[in-house]
This record gives structure tokens, C-alpha cells and sequence, in this order.
């Protein structure tokens, strides 16, 4: 078992902080817990501590204090820091010295959790490893970002430290996927790792118009998150990932890319990351050199010299109409035509089969963006079938299931998105992922049924109501603007006068002169 000390100059916090963690099933063992960083201090001088978490402002000695001394005292021992919205300076201070995470008061019991199972995983991994500097917090946060795994308070403040201008006017996802990734994990695949890094950021500097973060992902995929004038520079940032795949050739190499639709809405970015896991699927059968984005895909739907061509309106009908028989009479239909045309491999039709899963994938079906990565996984099952009867059975389950997300999302659809709406109106602190985990769906999958239905995106429709309430406050009160801000339900100073000024056209203070 790891030990852990705790610090923090409020008793009560202390106390809460023993009891809501459950120490001993963490495989932890809660060593002590004491109110100042001398303290602290002093303990781990006398006993071997393996984590700390502490307070970032105590009295006598403060965590920022406490941390540096640790490096000269037990440098091993990980840091976790307990911190509130207006500690930026500190947090920036203690990111830099090197700590785990930090955990923004009121403390929210899962994210510490979380933090401390992935803390564990590290010490059992590899004990003397360094901690994490601040490219490897970067990392997570943006991996995290990218992927939709993290709250949108929490990203607004981790933003500031990770200078992401979250007012750009467009955020777009590229994936670099490398196909020979077992090379990664022969000899020294950390190495390896870094030099792929190291090729994309050095070929996106050259992209003016366009600001990065680039992360790894998981199974050879490197990812990265894309902000700025990103309309105007397309062209550019295809260029860059090629010449990067290019460069990667050198090192025997062999990687593929795509780039994932533009979004005007930060906390929409993984809908882009749902988009590029899908369309880098095509880069086994797009030429080479090319960057799989929408248009690309579109090209090689239109080509008349594949080697055979097939209709998808007849299954889409059926899909669209719930008819399950029709499914299973199209495909049969596809067979018959195949044995008349003597196709005698599956090679002769995978790309029709990949068209038609293409165009199964565009039909409505309330938005449900889990298919999506569904269909990167049956990408992959199309690519290695064997016989013709394996691809048909792959399109006709995907059909079905098709079938059965639309009747899904028939019923789910009003509910949801009522009982959402209902929430925003009711002035409550909630969030499209809190929602989604209250409905026991896909954030992103709710964000979608939600624009389906009100024809606005969840973060637009929400900040038109808090905007509503901060403009009567203004009218009707004396309260200052943060005041306002805080009743309105924002978090963020600064987001909040962003906002506001994007719906009315007018900071709130001037919007208040007026």
C-alpha cells in the first residue's frame, strides 16, 4: 500500500477529506493528516510518504512552500494540490514545480478519485519515475479535451494555464495514425513516441493561421487539437500532415491522417475527434499522400473506375423505414448480382461495401455519435474479411443495427431533450455531460439529439437563458458584473462578459450604461 498525507489549515475540509475516500480499497494507506505545511513537512522529513495532497494556501508555510521543500527533502513523493478558481498564479506556480493534478475546491470526490487511481498506476508502473512536468499535464488535459472527458468549468480554468484561446472561431481535431504501430513498441517505443510528436508540431508550426496541441492518443494514433482562422487555412494543414506522414516515411514509418469537420464551439471539439477516428479509416484506401477529410471521402464515393458499382437508396429506404425484410431482400439482391458479374474475392467489393456503410452512417438516427465509433471498428472487420458472405453479413448486422438505433431514438428523443431544457430554464448548475450521465448516454449523443430537436446547439440554448437572467439582474439591480456573472451560472469572469458580448454585441457594463 502507498501512504498518504494529507494538509490543509481548515479542519472541517480535513475531515471530509478522510471520510469521503474510501483509503483502504484505493489499496492507500491514510498515514496522517495535519493543518500546516510545517507539519507536513516535518512528518515526511520522519516517515516515508508517497503522496501528498495538500492545500495550496495554508498559513506559516503554503503548499507552493511545502512542494518545493520536497524536492530536496523526498523527491519522490507525488503532489496533489487543493485549489480555488482565484489561486491561478499559485496553480500556474505549482504546475511548474511538478505535481500530479490539481482539484478545484469545493472538492469534487470523483475527479480526485480518478486522480489517484491514475497516480497509483504510475507508482506501480514505474516507482522512480520522474512527475509529470507540464508537457505531460498538457497532454492529459488535452487528450482529455479532445476526447469529451472533461467537464467544461474544469477546461475553462485548465485552459488558461495551457494558453487555449477558447474565443477562436473555429476548433477542429487532426489524426496522425501509424499503421506499422508495433514498431512503436519494439526497443525503445518512448523514444519513438516523442520523435512522431516532434515531426507533426515541427510541420503544424508552419501553418500561420492555425494554433496546436498535439497529444497522444491510443493504438498508434497521435491527435491534435486545432484552433484559429482554421477556415482559411485548410489547404495548409493538409500539407502539413502529409509532409509530416512524408517525414515519418523516413523512419520506416507508415502513417495515414485525416482531418475532422470545423466546430465553432470549444467544448464540440471531440464531435471533430468522432468525425477524424472515422474518416482516417479510409487512408487504407485512399491514395497516397492524400489527407482523409469530407471532400476527399466525397471523391472516392463519386469515382466511376471502381469495380462495381452499387445504389444504396433501396437500403437506405428500408433502413429509414424500420423494414428489416427489405435489408435482408437488398442484400440478398447484392449477392445475386455478384454472382452474375463473377466477382470471386471480397477485394472486388470492399469499397462498395465501405460506400454503403458511408451512407448508412449519414442517416439520421438522433444523432447517436457512438455508431461512429462503431463504424471505425467495422471499418477495420471490412478490411480484414476473407470471403464475400463475411462482407455481406457485416453490412446487413450493421444495417439492422442501424434499424434499431433509429426506433431507439424515436422514443428517447423528447424525453431527453425535455427534461434538459427543463433544467437550463430552472436555473440549474448543470452541464450536457452531467445530463448525459444522469440519462445514461454519450455526451456527445445528447448534444446531438438536443440540436435535432431545438435546432440549437445545448451551450448556445443555455447561454441564451443565463445571458436572459444576467440582462434582468442588470436591469433590475446594483450587483457588479462578477456578482452577476456568479448568479447567472458562470464560473468564469471572463467567459462570461465573452458570452455575453457574442449574444448582444455589447460588453455587460456597457450593455448596462445603455
Amino acid at each position: 500500500m502507498y501512504n498518504v498525507l494529507l494538509a490543509d489549515d481548515e479542519t472541517a475540509i480535513l475531515e471530509g477529506l478522510k471520510t469521503i475516500i474510501c483509503w483502504n480499497e484505493l489499496g492507500l494507506n491514510l498515514v496522517a493528516a495535519v493543518t500546516d505545511g510545517e507539519s507536513a513537512l516535518q512528518y515526511i522529513r520522519e516517515n516515508p510518504v508517497d503522496i501528498l495532497v495538500t492545500d495550496i494556501r495554508m498559513k506559516e508555510m503554503d503548499g507552493l512552500a511545502l512542494i518545493s521543500a520536497l524536492h530536496e527533502v523526498s523527491p519522490e513523493t507525488r503532489c496533489i494540490i487543493l485549489t480555488g478558481y482565484s489561486d491561478f498564479g499559485y496553480t500556474k506556480k505549482a504546475i511548474q514545480l511538478g505535481i500530479e493534478n490539481y482539484i478545484l475546491k469545493p472538492v469534487d470526490e470523483n475527479e480526485l478519485v480518478l486522480t489517484l487511481t491514475n497516480l497509483i498506476t504510475k507508482l506501480e508502473e514505474d516507482a522512480s519515475k520522474a512527475r509529470n512536468s507540464i508537457y505531460e499535464f498538457r497532454d492529459a488535459i488535452c487528450y482529455r479535451w479532445i476526447t469529451g472527458k472533461i467537464d467544461i468549468n474544469a477546461f475553462q480554468h485548465r485552459a488558461g494555464v495551457l494558453d487555449i484561446d477558447l474565443t477562436e472561431k473555429f476548433f477542429q481535431v487532426g489524426v496522425l495514425r501509424v499503421r506499422n504501430y508495433e514498431l512503436l513498441t519494439q526497443n525503445d517505443s518512448i523514444a519513438c513516441e516523442k520523435n512522431v510528436l516532434r515531426v507533426i508540431c515541427s510541420e503544424l508550426r508552419h501553418v500561420k493561421q492555425a494554433r496546436f496541441a498535439v497529444c497522444r492518443g491510443e493504438r498508434g494514433d497521435f491527435l491534435a487539437a486545432l484552433w484559429g482562422s482554421l477556415d482559411l487555412c485548410r489547404e495548409e494543414l493538409k500539407r502539413a500532415f502529409i509532409r509530416a506522414g512524408q517525414v515519418l516515411s523516413g523512419m520506416r514509418l507508415n502513417a495515414v491522417s485525416s482531418l475532422g469537420k470545423l466546430q465553432e464551439d470549444f467544448m464540440q471539439l471531440s464531435a471533430s475527434y468522432t468525425d477524424a477516428m472515422f474518416l482516417v479509416e479510409f487512408g487504407l484506401i485512399l491514395p497516397a499522400g492524400t489527407v482523409a477529410d469530407e471532400y476527399a471521402v466525397s471523391c472516392l464515393m463519386n469515382e466511376k473506375s471502381k469495380p462495381m458499382d452499387v445504389d444504396p437508396q433501396e437500403l437506405l429506404k428500408a433502413i429509414s423505414e424500420k423494414d428489416e425484410a427489405g435489408v435482408k431482400t437488398f442484400t440478398e439482391s447484392l449477392r445475386s448480382t455478384l454472382t452474375q458479374s463473377g466477382a470471386q474475392t471480397p477485394n472486388a467489393i470492399k469499397i462498395p461495401v465501405m460506400e454503403l456503410m458511408y451512407s448508412i452512417s449519414k442517416l439520421k438516427a438522433g444523432g447517436m455519435v457512438q455508431e461512429e465509433y462503431d463504424l471505425v471498428r467495422v471499418f477495420g472487420e471490412i478490411t480484414q474479411a476473407q470471403t464475400i458472405d463475411s462482407l455481406l453479413e457485416i453490412l446487413t448486422a450493421s444495417a439492422l443495427k442501424k434499424i434499431d438505433k433509429i426506433r431507439k431514438a424515436a422514443t428517447e428523443m423528447s424525453l431527453h431533450v425535455v427534461r434538459a431544457i427543463s433544467a437550463i430554464e430552472q436555473g440549474e448548475n448543470v452541464t450536457l455531460k452531467s445530463l448525459a450521465e444522469q440519462y445514461k448516454i454519450s455526451p456527445v449523443y445528447l448534444g446531438q439529439l438536443f440540436k435535432n430537436e431545438t435546432g440549437m446547439l445545448f451551450t448556445d440554448y443555455m447561454n441564451s437563458v443565463r445571458v436572459k437572467k444576467s440582462i434582468e439582474l442588470l436591469r433590475t439591480t446594483d450587483k457588479t458584473v462578477a456578482e452577476i456573472a456568479e448568479l447567472s451560472g458562470y464560473a468564469s469572469y471572463g467567459y462570461f462578459c465573452s458570452v455575453f458580448k457574442k449574444v448582444t454585441g455589447a460588453y455587460p457594463k456597457d450593455y448596462r450604461i445603455k
